[in-house]
């Protein structure tokens, strides 16, 4: 209801009470009161038919026209409380004109403590809507109103509680200044809302007004506005919608417009629909405003205006502005607003918190179609953060999540609905504020600088510190609103490169890369630049980009361990065109190692690529290069393990390291190149120093260009198939042609991952030269092959060229089976080995293939020797086959060895399956086997049989006594022998013989030295070639030829020597030491029996002498000392029947004569 309306009702009721006055000149004196009262009932009917009207006594005070109403009420029709009541009116009228022309004119009407109750139901429609229109009044009484009481009360209802507001004290006056014109002057105190006085003025003619005034002290507070809110639905839909929390209205409730009724002064707001059993709740929204208002007022109309022109000037004294107005409280709120019809003026209105002040000027036009808003404001040292980020509209949410700052700033901006874009950022000034990019959450605090607008675009001008380390921003952003173009650029030199970095990546988009950055272990310093640009047009979005160049930096990559230090290169991101990350110019150093490479991560297929190459320069082998090489691919641990490098430096070219996150590293290394290495195989645990090498590895393969090494004197090359950039050294390398595999020469190790084996090794082409087999050689083969090798005991040096091939077998412990495969071509040179005898001055090539299971050795081969020295005796082109089956060694034929049962020959064995050698012109064939004792070679067992045909006797005297040129013969023999062990005092020989025929014998020297004994010096005349046939029938045992012992009781001991001449026989018995460690004195007896006639020894007085003492003509000698000073003496004769049985059958023997032996060599039967 408007004030308006109830001042206007209120006059019209007091008139139509005072219009009654008429009637009183009309009745009797004498019951003027009742008259009185029963007229002015009357009357209020005929003007106000539908008004419930109540007027309990009336009295004419005097005859001065004073007339005294009491306890006046009007309700409407069907209503309990009175719209107005009032308890006492005073109505002056014109007296002399009621007398004289019997008209009522009032002159005055005085009411006293009325009481005005406006009631809002609950179902939104008030009381006084029911109160029909009364009939107009002509008169223009004064009218004064003391005490009044103005209540509005809202009745509970959806959405509302039940509320009051009261106006006490209204004291109200209304001066005739016209004909239906009234000067207005009131005041009243209004609860909750302070005092408030107004004057006016009033034409009832044309409904014409005009009202100021002024209200001191007004709260601005919650509970005023609740109260307003209760009493209209309209304050309440505004009030939250200066809240931007909305109204919360109640399911069913419906807020729809009343028609009004035609030409009617009451204009209902608004129906509300009751819902039966819901419950009453005011859902208002807090403002946030708390202030002392001072309003002056102006308000007119004409009478004809719908809205009445209206000027509120509000000073507004010691506010507060809390959430949602402000998203910081403020205080000290001040300064003016003037509302007009057509505008609202702000000026100097302003607030503060603490230092920061918030200023407000500006200007909201109607007068044209479109609304014109003009504001200008500044903020100073106001605080920043996320308060006020929830004010800031979508767009500047946006770029406030970009941003994220915080801190002091000063803002001037200025708002103006004419332009384009409304909203003007003059400019904004950081005071030490502090940020967090939204794509880089990096720290950045002391923050200074300025942003600014110009037209529509953005200029950012900030600088700050982040890491200790100053930091520029800078950037633009134009187009401003929600298709802006924004471009921000950070700079930072000599910025710390460490972790924060990487934790400052927390956007989604750039996880992967984080954790890429993180596995790289990157710290440092650099000068850092990073952008970050949103498109102009809807939908887009932000992405960064960088470029660092980095300089004393560190990098261990997770996925290649490696640290490298001093470390510098160049950091590119560009996502607006390759959405990769680049690394390139990088150089770093490990130690003594120089290094350089590229990387570069690759996003545009999920999950990413890491690519990195590598080279490296003087990069020591050690625990870190391990480390790095095995954890980037497992598989070269193996590989690792085998090879065992455990010195050296390397020069790695073109490793590459390609990674996926989720997945594991593919890792090649095309050039590797050694140097100075030191290698110890675990296959082969024989160190190798100085080791030169050209490898690569790639899909689990070590290919092997080139590698060289060497082992004290022994040298050892590897070579596979030929790189571009080989050694000069092409004797050692293939190049395989076009109709071979590279693999026919490839030198590899691999590590299969569909295959049954584990690893192979295979070198195709090894050349050692100087090989000295030497304890550490012989601890690192094989047991069972290093058993052999001892049997064999080459010394060495000697020079090996073989191909191999090494596999590993996965078994079910956690030791491999290795296999071995070589083929082997030995080349020697005065060397010595044993092959059933002891061979010395080895000179030529032995070839085998070699085969090892895991368990056992295999090899088959074949000697092809220029010449060798056996037995002490040198032979020349020495050639047979040898074989090895685990521990048993077979040099020639087993057939040969065998023993042929009685009365069964032996089998013809070919001389090509024998060892053969050329002996002194002659011939010789060893066959030899070996049981070789793995754990004590001492007591491995061999056997061997050497047969001698047709030897020159002289060559053997011309190597062995180069003073006897005489001597010639054509020796055969054999030698059948067993052994154990090494000390030649285990070998034993059975049925050996040798035999010389068509020889000289008598300048050897143990002969001259008999001759010498036998014969005067003057007697020069016997044949030094007496001797032209020897025969030997031995043993070998206990380190020395046995030829028989005198006094043996054996009748089957055949064993003597035997030399035929044509003057001179005799037979001999005796032993010969060979081995060391044995007493060196030999011992030889010969026998001879010398006939008296017409034999020449005869004559000499010695022998004559003896022959004469003894009737069977004897001669003993016996020749002792050593073998290399032989002493030769005579003995007296034994009689014969002093002899034992074996002398005697051998003596008896030499009695019936000694027949020249066949020049075929018959060997002795067997015993």
């Amino acid at each position: 209801m408007r004030i308006r309306s109830v001042i206007q009702w209120t006059i019209i009721l007091l008139l139509l009470i005072a219009g009654v006055g008429g009637y009183f000149a009309q009745q009797a004196w004498e019951q003027k009161d009742q008259l009185l009262l029963e007229g002015i009932r009357a009357e209020v009917a005929n003007k106000a038919p539908d008004w419930d009207v109540g007027i309990e006594d009336a009295h004419i005070v005097n005859l001065q026209g004073q007339v005294r109403l009491t306890d006046i009420s009007i309700k409407p029709q069907g209503e309990e409380t009175a719209v107005l009541h009032i308890p006492e009116c005073f109505i002056k009228i014109d007296p002399d004109l009621l007398f004289q022309q019997h008209k009522v004119l009032i002159r005055s009407l005085r009411i006293s403590k009325p009481t005005l109750t406006l009631i809002r139901h609950d179902d939104g429609t008030w009381n006084w809507q029911k109160l029909g229109r009364p009939t107009p009044s002509d008169q223009t009484p004064e009218i004064e109103v003391e005490g009044g009481t103005f209540v509005v009360r809202v009745e509970a209802g959806v959405g509302l509680p039940q509320t009051e507001i009261a106006s006490r004290d209204v004291a109200l006056m209304l001066l005739p200044s016209g004909q239906r014109r009234f000067l207005i002057k009131g005041a009243t105190q209004i609860e909750g809302a302070g005092q408030l006085a107004f004057e006016g003025k009033v034409n009832l003619e044309n409904g014409a007004w005009e009202l100021a005034g002024r209200a001191e002290g007004l709260d601005m507070s919650p509970r005023l506005l609740e109260k307003a809110a209760a009493i209209s639905p309209a304050v309440k839909q505004q009030v939250a919608e200066l809240s931007q929390q909305g109204v919360t209205i109640t399911p069913g409730a419906t807020t729809q417009p009343q028609p009004a009724e035609q030409g009617s002064l009451v204009q209902p707001v608004s129906q509300t629909r009751v819902i039966p059993g819901a419950p009453s709740q005011l859902s208002l929204p807090d403002l946030g405003l708390i202030a002392n208002i001072g309003i002056d007022f102006a308000l007119r109309s004409d009478g004809q205006q719908t809205i009445p022109e209206y000027r509120v000037l509000a000073k507004i004294m010691d506010g507060q502005v809390t959430e949602p107005l402000s998203p910081v409280p403020l205080s000290g709120l001040a300064g003016e607003l003037l509302i007009e019809n057509n505008r609202v003026i702000v000026d100097k209105l302003s607030a503060a918190n603490g230092e920061s002040k918030l200023s407000l000027a500006g200007e909201v036009n109607t007068q044209s179609e479109k609304r014109e808003v003009v504001f200008d404001v500044e903020a100073t040292n106001l605080w920043l953060d996320e308060e006020i980020r929830s004010v800031l509209p979508a767009e500047g949410k946006k770029l406030f999540d970009l941003i994220n700052p915080s801190g002091l700033f000063t803002v001037k901006a200025k708002y103006d609905s004419r332009a384009e874009k409304p909203l003007q950022l003059d400019k904004l000034f950081a005071h030490n504020c502090q940020m967090r990019l939204g794509l880089f959450s990096y720290p950045v605090t002391n923050i200074q600088g300025e942003v600014t607008q110009i037209g529509d675009q953005l200029s950012l001008e900030l600088a700050g510190i982040a890491a200790d380390r100053p930091v520029a921003l800078v950037g633009t952003v134009t187009n401003l609103g929600p298709y802006a173009e924004t471009t921000l650029q950070v700079v930072a030199d000599d910025f710390p490169m460490d972790r924060r970095i990487t934790d400052a990546l927390v956007s989604e988009k750039h996880l992967v890369a984080r954790r890429a950055l993180e596995s790289l272990n990157l710290t440092g310093r650099a000068d850092l630049k990073l952008q970050f640009t949103r498109p102009g047009g809807p939908g887009q979005k932000f992405k960064m980009g960088l470029d660092a160049d980095v300089r004393e930096a560190s990098l261990n990559f997770n996925r290649f361990p490696y640290q490298v230090t001093n470390l510098s290169g160049h950091v590119h991101y560009n996502p607006w065109g390759e959405n990769v990350w680049n690394f390139t110019e990088l150089k770093g150093s490990h130690g003594p190692a120089t290094l350089q490479g590229v990387a570069r991560f690759d996003l545009t297929n999920k999950p990413g690529q890491f690519h990195l190459l590598i080279n490296a320069e003087n990069a020591p082998i050690d625990q870190d290069l391990q480390r790095a090489i095995v954890t980037a691919s497992p598989h070269l641990q193996t590989a690792w393990n085998e090879i065992n490098p455990t010195s050296g430096v390397v020069e790695i070219e073109g490793l590459e390291i390609r990674w996926s996150p989720g997945l594991s590293p593919y890792v090649t290394l095309p050039s590797v190149q050694l140097r100075q290495g030191a290698i110890k195989l675990a296959s082969f645990p024989y160190r190798w120093d100085h080791v030169k090498a050209d490898l690569a590895w790639k899909d689990g393969r070590v290919d092997i260009y080139r590698a060289e090494g060497v082992h004290d004197g022994t040298r050892a090359v590897i070579a596979g198939i030929e790189r571009s950039s080989m050694s000069d050294d092409s004797s050692v390398t293939h190049e395989a042609t076009s109709n071979e595999s590279d693999d026919v020469y490839a030198a590899y190790f691999e590590m299969p991952t569909n295959e049954e084996y584990r690893w192979r090794l295979r070198l195709p082409d090894v050349r050692v030269t100087g090989l000295v087999p030497g304890p550490d050689y012989r601890s690192a083969l094989p047991p069972d092959v290093a058993a052999v090798v001892n049997a064999i005991d080459p010394q060495g040096p000697l020079d090996l060229r073989m191909g191999l091939e090494v596999k590993s077998f996965p078994q079910t412990g956690n030791v491999d089976l290795v296999t071995s495969n070589a083929q082997l071509q030995i080349d020697l040179i005065d060397d010595r080995l044993f092959a059933g005898v002891d061979l010395e001055d080895v000179t030529g090539r032995v070839e085998a293939n070699i085969i090892w299971d895991g368990s056992e050795v295999t090899a088959d081969g074949s000697f092809d020797l220029d010449r060798a020295r056996a037995l002490d005796m040198s032979c020349t082109d020495l050639r047979g086959p040898f074989y090895v089956q685990g521990t048993r060694i077979i040099a020639g034929s087993t057939d040969v060895l065998r023993e042929a049962p009685p009365g069964v020959a032996k089998p013809n064995v070919p001389p090509n399956e024998q060892i053969t050698a050329k002996l002194y012109n002659g011939t010789i064939h060893v066959n030899a086997a070996a049981n070789v004792d793995t754990e004590e070679t001492e007591r491995s067992i061999y056997q061997a049989q050497v047969d001698l045909k047709y030897a020159d006797l002289s060559q053997w005297m011309t190597e062995w006594y180069p003073e006897s040129n005489n001597i010639t013969g054509t020796v055969f023999g054999q030698m059948n022998l067993r052994g154990r062990g090494s000390d030649p005092r285990n070998l034993e020989g059975r049925n050996c013989y040798v035999q010389i025929t068509d020889t000289q014998l008598g300048e050897l020297p143990v002969m001259a030295q008999m001759f010498s004994s036998l014969f005067q010096p003057q007697m020069r005349t016997v044949d030094k070639t007496a001797f032209r046939y020897a025969y030997a029938d031995f043993s070998v045992q206990d380190g020395r030829f046995e030829f028989g012992r005198t006094g043996t009781q054996d009748p089957h001991d055949t064993r003597h020597i035997e030399l035929n001449g044509s003057v001179l026989k005799m037979v001999g018995q005796g032993y010969v030491p060979f081995a060391p460690g044995v007493d060196r004195q030999m011992q030889l007896d010969f026998f001879s029996k010398v006939e008296n006639r017409g034999n020449p020894l005869m004559s000499v007085p010695f022998v004559n002498t003896i022959s004469r003492s003894f009737s069977d003509n004897w001669l003993h000698v016996r020749v002792t000392g050593t073998p290399d000073a032989p002493f030769v003496q005579t003995l007296p004769n034994v009689p014969l029947n002093n002899a034992n049985d074996v002398l005697r059958g051998f003596v008896n023997t030499l009695e019936q004569g000694l027949n020249p032996v066949l020049p075929q060599p018959v060997p002795p039967t067997n015993r």
